[in-house]
C-alpha cells in the first residue's frame, strides 16, 4: 500500500509539474567535444512533447559562478539553434537560449537542436587541470524520459584522462549509477536513463598539466553576443541517397533477425527450489536481467557467510563487523577474490563505517568483473554476442551518426542524415538488448525464471518439505533472493517463522531487546540498504560550485547545467 500511494503521488507530482510547464522532456542527448586549445563544444539534441499551446522553449547556462578563488567566469559563444527561430542574449548570471517564435504556437512532439562553443570552464592547478561539467542541471522542472550524453576527446588522450567520473541525483548527490564505455577518444553512456524533475548528471575528470594550454581555464571572449534569427537548413539534396542507409538498415535488421534476437520463452515454466550448479548469487542476477545491479554484488556477503569465509556481527542500527574466518578459495572468479580482499585489506576485522567514501571503486571493478564471468560461461550465443554486442555494432553507431551530421551538414542532404542517424540508434539499441541465448543458457535461464517464482511467492508446505531435507535451505537461498531484489519480501514473508538465523551472523547482544533471534527478524536485519550505502559511497567536493571535484564531486558542482522551460 505503501508503494502504491507513493507511485499515486509520484505520477501525481510529475503530472502536475508537467502541466504547469506545458510539456515534457523524451529525450534529451548531449554530446561534448574537447578540443586540444580547452575549448568545449556541446551539442543538445532536446525532444519534447507539449502537453499545451506553447511558443517553444528556453535554456539557461549558468556563466558566473563562486568558487574559493574567488568568481569564475565562462563564455558562451556561437550559438546556433537549427531549424527554429531563437533569440541568445544575457540575464542576471545565466546565458539565455529561447527558442521560438512569439506568433506562433506549436503543441505535440518538437525535436530542438542546439549548440554552443564554451570557453574557460577549465579549472587548472599546480598539478592538473580538471573539467566539471553539468551535463543536465537540476534547474529542470519537468521530467526526463531518456538522457545520454558522450564526451570525445582528442585522440591519443583516452590514456590520459584521470579519474573520469559520472554523478547523477539533485543537487549534492554523489550516486554513481551510470556506466560508461570508452571507445578510443570517445566516453559514453552505455544506456541511457530517466530523471526526476530537479535531477541532474555532472561529469568530471582530471588531466595532466601541460596537456591543455596555459590559458584554458581564461575566458578570451569579451562579448557573448545577441542574434535573432531563423536558421536555413536545406533539407533536399539528392533525396535518393536516402536510399543507401535505408538499405544498410533492412539488411542489418534481417541479420539481426535470423542471427541475434533474442529467442522468446515460455510464459509458464515449472519451479525451480535451487540455484544452478556452479553460479553465484551475483552471476544468477546479473544473467537473469542483463545488467549487474548493486543488490547483485551485496548478496556475495550471505553467500560468503555459508561459505563459511566471513561473518557478520551488528554493532548498532547503522554498523556491523566484517569478520573474516579463512581466505577465499582460490578457484574463485577473479572479480571475488579482488572484492573479498579488498574488504579485508586492513586486517581480519573491517568496520562497516570505516569504508565510508572509499569502497566504491572496488563496486565498480566488482561490476565489471561478474558481467565478464557471465559472459565467459557460454550462456550467449558466441557468434551474436561478438556480432551484436561488442565494440562492432559501438563502431558502426559512430560511423552512422558521423556520416548522418556529415550529410546534413557537409552536403546539406537533411533526409540522408536522419536516415544514417536512425541506423546508427538502431545499432546502438541492438548492442544493448539482452543478447541471444545459447542452448544452455536458454535452459538456464528458464531455471532462473522457474528459482524466482518460487522466491517471490513461497508456498510454506514446500518448504517446510524443502526444510526437513536441508535445514539450511533458507540460508542457502537467501543470497539468491538478495540478487533477485526480493529481499523486502522475504522480510514481510518470514516475519513469524520460529527458525534461528545463519550461523554466520552473530547478534552477540545487539539486537533492539530481542532475547530470541529468529531468521525472521534475521531478514529484517542483515539491512542489506545500510550496506549498499557506504558501499556505494563516493567523498564529497571540498569545492563550491565552479571550483575542482579533486577525486570528490557531486551532482550540480560544476560549471554549466542550469536548466530551461518552456513559454
Amino acid at each position: 500500500m505503501r508503494f502504491l500511494l507513493y507511485t499515486l503521488f509520484s505520477l501525481l507530482t510529475f503530472t502536475t509539474i508537467s502541466a504547469q510547464e506545458g510539456f515534457v522532456i523524451d529525450q534529451y542527448e548531449v554530446e561534448m567535444i574537447l578540443s586540444e586549445s580547452g575549448e568545449i563544444k556541446v551539442i543538445e539534441d532536446i525532444d519534447v512533447t507539449f502537453t499545451e499551446r506553447r511558443r517553444g522553449i528556453f535554456r539557461t547556462i549558468p556563466i558566473r559562478y563562486q568558487s574559493e578563488s574567488g568568481d569564475k567566469r565562462i563564455r558562451v559563444t556561437d550559438v546556433r539553434v537549427r531549424d527554429w527561430r531563437s533569440k541568445v542574449y544575457q540575464e542576471g548570471n545565466d546565458q539565455m537560449i529561447r527558442i521560438g517564435d512569439a506568433n506562433t504556437y506549436v503543441t505535440g512532439p518538437q525535436s530542438y537542436h542546439i549548440e554552443y562553443k564554451v570557453q574557460g570552464a577549465i579549472a587548472q592547478y599546480e598539478e592538473h587541470d580538471e573539467f566539471y561539467w553539468n551535463v543536465i542541471g537540476t534547474d529542470w522542472k519537468v521530467p526526463m524520459e531518456k538522457v545520454s550524453f558522450s564526451m570525445r576527446f582528442p585522440y591519443g588522450w583516452k590514456e590520459k584522462i584521470e579519474e573520469f567520473v559520472t554523478f547523477n541525483g539533485r543537487g549534492g548527490d554523489r550516486y554513481q549509477d551510470i556506466i560508461l564505455s570508452k571507445e578510443d577518444n570517445i566516453f559514453a553512456m552505455t544506456e541511457p536513463i530517466s530523471l526526476s524533475p530537479g535531477n541532474g548528471i555532472t561529469v568530471a575528470f582530471k588531466v595532466p598539466k601541460g596537456l591543455l594550454p596555459a590559458d584554458a581555464g581564461q575566458s578570451t571572449m569579451t562579448n557573448t553576443g545577441r542574434t535573432d534569427e531563423m536558421e536555413k537548413y536545406n533539407p533536399g539534396g539528392s533525396n535518393w541517397l536516402t536510399l543507401i542507409p535505408a538499405g544498410i538498415a533492412m539488411w542489418l535488421f534481417s541479420f539481426w533477425r535470423r542471427d541475434g534476437r533474442r529467442q522468446s520463452e515460455p510464459s509458464d515454466v515449472p519451479l525451480r527450489y535451487h540455484p544452478p550448479a556452479g553460479m553465484s548469487p551475483a552471476e544468477v542476477g546479473t544473467f537473469y536481467d542483463y545488467r549487474v545491479n548493486r543488490r547483485d554484488i551485496i548478496s556475495l556477503l550471505p553467500y560468503w557467510g555459508e561459505k563459511g569465509y566471513l561473518k557478520v556481527k551488528p554493532i548498532s542500527d547503522d554498523d556491523v563487523y566484517f569478520e573474516k574466518i579463512r581466505d577465499i578459495e582460490p578457484d574463485e572468479p577473479a572479480y571475488a577474490q579482488r572484492y573479498f580482499n579488498d574488504l579485508f585489506e586492513k586486517g581480519d576485522n573491517t568496520l562497516l563505517s570505516s569504508l565510508q567514501n572509499k569502497f566504491y571503486q572496488t563496486m565498480g571493478r566488482a561490476a565489471s568483473g561478474i558481467m565478464k564471468e557471465v559472459k565467459a560461461q557460454e550462456l550467449y550465443d558466441a557468434t551474436s554476442l561478438k556480432r551484436f554486442h561488442s565494440g562492432w555494432m559501438i563502431a558502426a553507431f559512430i560511423l552512422a551518426l558521423g556520416a548522418g551530421i556529415a550529410s546534413m551538414i557537409i552536403f546539406l542532404n537533411f533526409f540522408m542524415g536522419i536516415a544514417f542517424i536512425i541506423l546508427g540508434v538502431f545499432c546502438l539499441v541492438v548492442h544493448f538488448l539482452q543478447p541471444k541465448l545459447s542452448d544452455r543458457g536458454y535452459e538456464v535461464h528458464n531455471h532462473l525464471r522457474g528459482l524466482y517464482a518460487h522466491l517471490k511467492n513461497p508456498n510454506p508446505e514446500k518448504l517446510n518439505e524443502l526444510l526437513s531435507e536441508d535445514p539450511n535451505y533458507l540460508n542457502r537461498l537467501f543470497p539468491y533472493a538478495l540478487a533477485f531484489g526480493l529481499d523486502k519480501q522475504w522480510e514481510d514473508f518470514f516475519r513469524d517463522w520460529e527458525m534461528s538465523p545463519p550461523m554466520w551472523y552473530i547478534y552477540d547482544g545487539y539486537g533492539h531487546g530481542h532475547h530470541h533471534h529468529s531468521f525472521g527478524q534475521f531478514t529484517k536485519d542483515f539491512g542489506a540498504h545500510r550496506i549498499e550505502k557506504v558501499f556505494y559511497s563516493a567523498p564529497a567536493s571540498s569545492n563550491s560550485s565552479g571550483g575542482g571535484f579533486s577525486g570528490g564531486g557531486s551532482v550540480g558542482g560544476g560549471f554549466g547545467g542550469g536548466g530551461g522551460g518552456s513559454w
